[in-house]
């Protein structure tokens, strides 16, 4: 199985929303990871709790002994090599910024 920073690694796909439902707060969802939903008062604050929150996400797929999903690049690379790790491709590399993947993202429209 791999590890926790492996898949923390992933270039993600995250839906972003700025919800108007009394005062102003914002949404991440991930495409790959149905169920997690999170959300802050600034888009600062949504980050923050974005990675703590996939963090707690995937481990409680890693501590149940489950393979968590990945990321459809992910899943094509890895039929076609099987231990494949972010480090050896370079086009996962490249998607990496700071030791954090740059997220793939869909922006939603403004709910008023």
């Amino acid at each position: 199985m791999r590890s926790l920073s492996w898949y923390m690694s992933l270039p993600w796909t995250i839906r972003t929303e700025i919800r108007k439902d009394k005062g102003t707060y914002y949404v991440i969802r991930v495409n790959e990871l149905p169920g997690l939903l999170v959300t802050g008062r600034s888009d600062q604050e949504v980050e923050k709790n974005f990675w703590e929150a996939l963090e707690s996400h995937l481990l409680s797929y890693l501590n149940e002994n489950e393979e968590p999903p990945v990321p459809d690049i992910i899943k094509e690379r890895l039929k076609i090599e099987p231990s494949l790790t972010v480090r050896e491709t370079g086009q996962l590399t490249e998607l990496r910024s700071e030791s954090r993947p740059i997220l793939s993202e869909v922006r939603v429209p403004v709910h008023a």
